[in-house]
């Protein structure tokens, strides 16, 4: 090989900056006008930043002919291009003492507590309430930072591409919500269990008080709930391929997607709304729910005219597991901040496998409570 080609290096035409740029108009369902609006530019300058990264690749076609999504060439080098942005992001922050947590918005309110309760817990350990170091903050002080994920980032393949991807590139230290897919070999990464969420679904007060009226507690049957039309996450979304799962596997009947599902969106607040208006219920996991739930300080003044009542298959809920993930070994303070989130879990009730969910009298109540006995006793704090 010629002198001059060993040592040249990589094109100048493609730069972090440009490749931020195209990985933020490949996060944004292509839309370039979204992805200048995210980044502060024009859409032109955009458009222009991007001609000039394909140019780069000898004009290979970054995107499908319709533009809707990633070429295949275009996939790969968005899939090199975000894990190099990760890394940079972690060597941006190395030496840094704070840590990063990345989480979902359901989970604004454990990750607002825990801060909360770090920031208290300091000051009450000041002796006479003085500062414990030379820069004003006692030795155990914990300093986050925190990244919030959009309604998209629900997606399973997006969550594990792009989230677990990012806490493995090093490029944030915690992350909550699903477990990991991909844990390496060895294990590169430490799941931390902090609660189950079930699958509710959303029904008119007056529905719910006619068919149980002395029961302390109503669910709605899978069965029944595939002759509804529903509001539900799209496909990709973890409850809805958990809620999918178990209507292929066990109703016999489904009349299908086209004729049970009225509308689908990420947004939450999208789904109740057409639900409060009569389109369809609302089926989502509880800690998604609980903004909307009466008495909610995010709750609007129609919340009280609907209730929230688990799915169950043959009288047991439908549950899955919300996870704090770490990389192995993350240190004291992130193992601190998985302490303060099971505390906080813990004092808001949101553990749905933390009582029983069974009604009495039900037929099925010894089969359900064995399996979710079975279900919390073999998980230890973590896994």
């Amino acid at each position: 090989m010629p002198q001059h080609e060993r040592g040249r290096g990589p094109d100048p035409r493609i730069t972090l900056a440009r490749l931020r740029v195209f990985v933020s108009v490949a996060e944004l369902d292509c839309s370039v006008s979204r992805a200048a609006d995210e980044l502060r530019q024009t859409p032109n300058a955009v458009r222009q930043n991007l001609d000039l990264l394909q140019s780069a690749f000898a004009g290979r076609s970054l995107f499908a002919q319709d533009r809707r999504g990633l070429s295949v060439f275009g996939t790969e080098v968005y899939r090199q291009a975000r894990e190099m942005m990760d890394r940079w992001g972690a060597l941006s922050d190395a030496g840094s003492s704070t840590l990063r947590i990345t989480f979902l918005p359901q989970h604004a309110h454990l990750v607002s507590a825990v801060m909360r309760r770090l920031r208290v817990t300091v000051a009450d350990e000041r002796p006479g309430g003085d500062a414990g170091g030379r820069d004003g903050r006692s030795d155990d002080h914990i300093e986050c930072t925190t990244n919030v994920l959009g309604e998209q980032d629900r997606s399973m393949v997006v969550f594990e591409e792009n989230v677990i991807g990012s806490l493995l590139h090093g490029a944030t230290d915690l992350v909550i919500g699903p477990p990991p897919r991909r844990v390496g070999d060895p294990p590169a990464l430490d799941r931390h269990r902090l609660y189950t969420s079930r699958l509710e679904a959303m029904i008119d007060s007056a529905e719910v008080e006619a068919e149980a009226e002395n029961e302390a507690e109503h669910g709605i049957e899978l069965r029944d709930l595939v002759r509804r039309r529903l509001l539900v996450p799209p496909l990709p979304a973890r409850s809805r391929q958990m809620l999918e799962r178990e209507i292929a596997e066990h109703i016999a009947d489904d009349p299908g997607i086209a004729a049970r599902v009225a509308h689908e969106a990420y947004g939450t607040k999208v789904l109740v709304a057409f639900g409060q208006d009569g389109h369809g219920t609302v089926v989502v996991p509880s800690d998604i729910a609980l903004p909307f739930k009466s008495g909610s300080s995010f709750a609007g003044t129609r919340a009280g005219s609907f209730r929230w009542v688990p799915v169950r298959r043959d009288g047991v809920d439908l549950t899955q597991e919300v996870y704090a993930t770490t990389r192995v070994d993350p240190g004291e303070r992130a193992l601190r901040v998985v302490r303060e989130l099971r505390a906080v879990v813990r004092e808001t009730g949101l553990d749905a496998a933390a009582e029983p969910r069974e009604r009495p009298g039900t037929p099925d109540l010894a089969r359900g409570a064995a399996a979710r006995a079975a279900v919390t006793g073999a998980r230890g704090p973590s896994a």
